[in-house]
């Protein structure tokens, strides 16, 4: 598959346990075939089930790890087909200076033909770099590190543990333009589980990060995978 080449998901066969509520490829040069709806509104399925059944997702988990693949499945085989960008666990060692970072946004407001000087700009390098903080906020922790401590009370449990919708906000390593969209993230715990509000902190580590969606997805399935070491 060529890396500008789109595929439409296959309900028939696709399950996705992260899924993203995303128009941020659809219709874009590199996908100008996809309509919206195509990108969206994918859901956990089980061999065409649309449902959201426990025994069904279950039934799946409990299929062989080949099979089970889900999350990686996504990041190689989703939407777009991309070479994903290396992990990345905090900021780079070479982080500039806040005072280079604002003059780095005088200087693109410059470039767009505005006076950096005038009245209503005056202050807004100051306000672009706040802003960044807090949207790239998520290089500066250790995103393992929110799945601790984990529990190991799973006795005789043996059903999927699902956070759905959770809402995130993220910007595209490409364009550095927003992706607002939800996540849903699911499990099948082995020997531990971690308290469900540590799932959508993972999430949120994450998106506040320049990202592709697939390369997020393989991200959220590694870390929970080597964390908590699920059967699926």
């Amino acid at each position: 598959m060529k890396s500008t080449e789109c595929t439409r998901l296959d309900s028939t066969n696709v399950m996705d346990v992260i899924t993203y509520d995303n128009e941020h490829l659809a219709g874009t040069d590199r996908c100008p075939n996809l309509s919206h709806d195509q990108f969206v509104k994918r859901e956990i399925r089980a061999s065409g089930d649309h449902s959201l059944g426990a025994q069904g997702l279950s039934s799946f988990f409990r299929r062989p790890a080949t099979h089970r693949s889900v999350f990686h499945r996504i990041a190689q085989d989703s939407i777009v087909n991309t070479s994903p960008s290396p992990v990345r666990n905090q900021r780079t060692s070479t982080r500039p200076s806040r005072e280079k970072a604002e003059a780095a946004v005088r200087t693109l407001i410059e470039w767009a033909g505005d006076d950096p000087n005038r009245e209503g700009l005056i202050g807004t390098p100051d306000r672009v770099v706040r802003a960044y903080e807090e949207f790239y906020a998520g290089y500066t922790e250790t995103p393992q590190s929110v799945l601790d401590p984990t529990f190991a009370e799973t006795k005789g449990y043996d059903e999927i543990v699902m956070l759905r919708d959770i809402r995130l906000e993220s910007h595209c390593e490409h364009h550095m333009v927003p992706i607002i969209g939800r996540a849903h993230v699911a499990y099948l715990p082995q020997d531990r589980v971690v308290g469900i509000s540590k799932l959508a902190r993972l999430v949120e580590i994450f998106a506040k990060r320049l990202q592709i969606q697939e390369v997020l997805t393989a991200e959220i399935a590694d870390t929970i995978d080597d964390v908590l070491k699920p059967k699926g």
